[in-house]
Parts: structure tokens; sequence; C-alpha cells
């Protein structure tokens, strides 16, 4: 069945992706944006929350900054004006490493407030950023490793403990880095969830994007991701084992996969899957979907 979020506390993420890296944004890295001689600002990744808790939509976005003295990578904090409603303000600024994957929004230590966990690959790390005393300010809590090259993230209570967890996606699969519930924002443990996670060898084939979600109707959350290889798999958590999950092949044919998404699509009360690519052919982007099977939950309609 479908799970319904808890308001406020989990924030519907959207990502926008702008600019793949900054190598793709003008000339790459270096001091000066790359000698491109840009100037400004370029968003690569956006998620939405109320995160200041007066009842309005808030930002949280990787920025890649170009300026005279060099180029940087910060987690913007973006208010929305109480008095002039749809306009926005950074109301601060946290630097990241030399690259950023994704970002995600939920209240990660229980006390109410929405923080932000960031993937950032070029470190081969997740940050979490937890909202202090003061609506909409934020201090790093931990940073934990999650090798290789991490770029997805996803909020979810994986192991059922009563405490969200977090789900990346690396270059050697998926792995969750799961909460120590007597050390609220702490994240001390990790499950691989699949892939070769601690050998060292990073898969031929790129896990591209992430979603969490009920996928066979039994109120427990799984993972859906889609692959470089236009391969699309689930992962279905063990009803009697929390945290345990066996994989489910989904044949999509799915050029350049670059995102997947989680949700209800038919009104039926169960999770559906919808995935997004570039025609390398057309350039045109795609989006079949894959609608739960109301009759036999955690089977899946051909597009």
């Amino acid at each position: 069945m479908n799970m319904t979020p808890r308001p406020l506390l989990w924030a519907r993420v959207v990502c926008v992706i702008v600019c793949a890296s900054i190598a793709s944004c003008g000339g790459g890295g270096g001091n000066g944006g790359g000698g491109s001689g840009f100037s400004g600002t370029i968003y690569h990744q956006v998620a939405a929350g109320d995160l200041d808790g007066d009842g309005l939509v808030d930002l949280a976005a990787i920025a890649v900054v170009y300026a005279s003295a060099g180029t940087s990578i910060e987690l913007q904090i973006l208010l929305q004006d109480p008095a002039n409603h749809g306009h926005f303000s950074i109301a601060q600024r946290l630097p990241l490493t030399t690259s950023a994957g994704a970002l995600a929004i939920a209240d990660l230590d229980g006390d109410n407030r929405l923080d932000v966990v960031v993937s950032e690959p070029g470190a081969d790390q997740v940050r979490i950023l937890l909202q202090d005393s003061t609506p909409g300010h934020f201090t790093v809590g931990e940073t934990r490793p999650a090798p290789t090259h991490p770029t997805r993230v996803a909020v979810a209570d994986i192991d059922q403990d009563g405490a969200p967890d977090i789900v990346v996606a690396v270059d050697e699969g998926v792995i969750a880095l799961r909460q120590d519930p007597a050390v609220p924002g702490t994240f001390p443990f990790q499950t691989v969830i699949d892939g070769t996670q601690g050998s060292g060898f990073a898969l031929a084939v790129k896990y591209q994007s992430l979603a969490v979600g009920d996928l066979n109707g039994d109120g427990l959350p799984d993972v859906a991701t889609v692959r470089a290889d236009s391969n699309a798999r689930i992962y279905l958590q063990s009803a009697t084992t929390p945290g345990a999950f066996m994989a489910v092949r989904l044949g999509l044919s799915l050029p350049e996969p670059t995102a997947v998404v989680v949700g209800d699509l038919d009104a039926d009360k169960f999770d559906d899957i919808a995935s997004g690519g570039i025609s390398g052919y057309a350039g045109s982007a795609i989006a079949p979907l894959r609608l739960q099977n109301a009759g036999q939950p955690g089977t899946f309609l051909a597009p």
C-alpha cells in the first residue's frame, strides 16, 4: 500500500539537474571558472520543504559558484519571504567539497525540524546537516564514508526501528547508512542492499538514480533504481528480516536513464515507478511508467 509521508517531517524532494558537474558547465574546475570568463551561480540540484517552520515551502540547493577568485560548491538555504510569497533569499551558505551529487530533506534526528543530507562523490562521503534551534539555520553534523562515488540519496526507515536511515547509490551498488536510535542524527551502521560494497571493485554499470517507496503493498519501504545499462531494479524488503532486501529485475528499455521516482500514479493505493532518460538518437526525454499490479503486489505491468 502507498506510504503517506508525515507532514513537514518528510519533504517531497524535487530534483532539478541543471549541471551534472563543473566540467560540463563551461570548462571545468580551476580558478576563474576554468577560464570561461563566466561569473555567477549555476544550481545543480534543489529540494523543497518548510525549512524554518513558518508553513511556507523553502529550498535547499547545491550551487556551483563561479567568481574571479575561483570556483566553489556550496549548499544554499533559500527561505521564502513571508511578506512576498514566491520570492526567496539566501539565508545560509555551507561549503561542500569539490563535487556534490544529490541531496534530500527529512527530519533526521527526531526534533521536528527538517534536516539535509548531501552526497559528495568526490570525497566518497555523505554529509549530514542538522537544523539547530534557530529556525532555518543548519550546522554540519557527521560525515559518513560511502565508497565509492556516492551519487543519489534518499531517506527512509529501512530497518523498522523508528529512526530514518539514508539510502545511497554508489559505484559498488546500493547501501544504507543506518541511524543509531540511541544517538539521534548519527549513522554509524552500514547495510549493503546490493553490489560489491567493501570489495574495492566498482561495478562496470553505474547506478544513475534511486527512489524509495512501498513496492509490494506490505507497508515497508523498498528501493527502486535505474542503471546506466538501461536496467531497472527494485529491492523488496523482507517482511521477517528488517533491513534485508531481495533484488527483482524490471525489463526497461531506457536509453541513458537519469532518474526514477516512486508514487501512486494511478490512484489505486499502490506505489508505481516512473523513470526518465535521454534518447541518444533524438535527444528527447522519455519517461516510461511501470504500474504495480494491484492484483499481485510486487509485480509490475508492462509499459
